[in-house]
C-alpha cells in the first residue's frame, strides 16, 4: 500500500508541476524541436530518453536504499527516509504554490553533473535520426530539476532498485503531457496563471498531508 501511494504521489507531483516544466524545461524542449527534432516520432524518443534517464536516477537511489534497509530490522531507519519523502513531497507543493524558494538549493546539486553532460548535447543536434534524438532526451534528463531530485527521496525510501526506477519513470510520465505540450507550442499559456499554479501546488501539499493522515491510522 505505501508503495502504492508512492507511486500516487509521483505521478501526481509529475501531472501537477507543469508550471516548473515549463520554466525548467520549455527552454531545451524547444531547442530540441527547433533544431530537427520535429516529428511526433522523434518527440517522442526525446521525452523516451528523459524519462529513461529519471528511471536510472530512481533505480540508483532504490538500490542504494536496499543497501541501507538490507535488514527488515533497521525499521527507525525505513521509518525516517518514509517522513523525509513526505516532507520533500509537501515541500514540493509549497514550491510548486509559489510559498517557499528553498527547493532551488536542490537543484544546485546536480549542477556538477549537468555541466558535464550538456557539452555533448550540441554534437547530437539537429536530433533527425531516432538514436541522437533518444540520446539527447537521455541528457536533458539529468537537467537539475527540483521536483527530479524530491521525488528521489521517495525512491531511496522504496528500499528497492526496481521500485525506485519505476517510482521515477512513473513521475516522467506524469510530465508528458505539460512538456510535450511546452515543447509542441513554446507558448502553451496554462501554467502562466501564478493562480492555476498556486492550486497546482496546494493540492500536491495536501496529498502530502493525506499521506501523514493516513499513515497515522496504519501505525
Amino acid at each position: 500500500m505505501a508503495a502504492d501511494a508512492g507511486l500516487a504521489a509521483a505521478l501526481l507531483a509529475g501531472l501537477l508541476g507543469g508550471g516548473h516544466c515549463a520554466g525548467m524545461c520549455g527552454g531545451i524542449a524547444g531547442m530540441l524541436v527547433a533544431r530537427g527534432g520535429k516529428g511526433w516520432r522523434l518527440a517522442l524518443c526525446h521525452h523516451l530518453g528523459r524519462i529513461g534517464s529519471y528511471a536510472v536516477i530512481g533505480g540508483i537511489a532504490g538500490t542504494v536504499g536496499e543497501v541501507a534497509l538490507f535488514a527488515d530490522r533497521i525499521l527507525p531507519v525505513q521509518q525516517a527516509l518514509w517522513w523525509l519523502a513526505q516532507g520533500m513531497l509537501l515541500a514540493v507543493g509549497l514550491y510548486l504554490a509559489g510559498l517557499w524558494r528553498g527547493l532551488r538549493h536542490v537543484e544546485a546539486l546536480g549542477g556538477g553533473i549537468w555541466r558535464s553532460l550538456s557539452g555533448y548535447l550540441p554534437r547530437l543536434l539537429p536530433t533527425d535520426t531516432t538514436g541522437k534524438a533518444l540520446l539527447a532526451g537521455a541528457i536533458w534528463g539529468w537537467l537539475p530539476c527540483g521536483l527530479v531530485y524530491s521525488l528521489v527521496v521517495t525512491a531511496l525510501a522504496s528500499g528497492s532498485g526496481a521500485q525506485g526506477a519505476l517510482t521515477l519513470a512513473v513521475f516522467g510520465l506524469g510530465t508528458l503531457p505539460n512538456v510535450w505540450l511546452i515543447g509542441s507550442t513554446a507558448r502553451w499559456s496554462v501554467w502562466r496563471h501564478p493562480a492555476m499554479r498556486r492550486v497546482a501546488g496546494l493540492l500536491l501539499a495536501a496529498w502530502a498531508l493525506f499521506g501523514v493522515a493516513r499513515h497515522q491510522q496504519w501505525v
